[in-house]
């Protein structure tokens, strides 16, 4: 069991601590998308100082809607607070499963 262990991990790229998945679900044809962000150089500080802010444009590729992300994070980049116009945003889980039935 290590030894297919190990094979596995040779071919598995490193999780990146610097990064950020959002997977998001159009509302208007249900084409799921997913996004990496660069949580060293995406979010931007808040107008108050104390935070961090990030506005994300998603376009899908099926009916080419764009969904409007904006995500509040605080001094340590942890999520606050997030919205989407025009979408909704999955879990992980949620978009495995909804890519597997596609």
């Amino acid at each position: 069991m290590g030894f297919l262990y190990s094979l596995k991990s040779m071919f598995t790229p490193p999780a990146d601590p610097h990064a950020l998945r959002l997977y998001v679900k159009c509302k208007r044809c249900g084409t799921l998308v997913a996004v990496r962000v660069d949580l060293r150089n995406d979010p931007s500080l808040d107008d108050e100082g104390t935070g961090y802010i990030l506005r994300k444009e998603i376009m899908d590729d099926k009916c080419f809607t764009l969904m409007r992300a904006e995500i509040k994070f605080d001094a340590r980049r942890n999520i606050t607070g997030k919205t989407i116009d025009q979408g909704e945003f999955v879990t992980a889980s949620q978009y495995a499963e909804l890519k597997n039935a596609q």
